[in-house]
């Protein structure tokens, strides 16, 4: 499990160095992070990455069902709440 959030770490650091830092990527680095937490159960770390990615595509709504649950499972109750309203608004 330490080796996926050392994943984590490093796709975000990479993230963050690359040109244009974070926006440039878009949104594949952060859900790629999200679910390389998500799999292994850092749902901490799961939710604040599906957190950023949901930032860059808030109207994908098997990302927010993804966060929705990540956010869930880390007690991050008033995120996983707002995750909710917003897929029931896409829906």
């Amino acid at each position: 499990m330490v080796r996926s959030g050392m994943i984590a770490a490093l796709v975000a650091a990479a993230m963050a160095a690359a040109p244009g830092g974070a926006a440039a990527q878009g949104l594949a680095g952060p859900y790629l992070a999200a679910t390389s937490a998500d799999q292994n159960n850092q749902y901490a770390l799961a939710a604040e990455f599906y957190a950023k990615a949901v930032d860059r595509d808030q109207k994908n709504a098997p990302l927010l069902q993804n966060a929705l649950v990540a956010m869930l499972a880390a007690g991050r109750f008033a995120q996983a709440e707002q995750a909710a309203e917003r897929l029931a608004a896409v829906e």
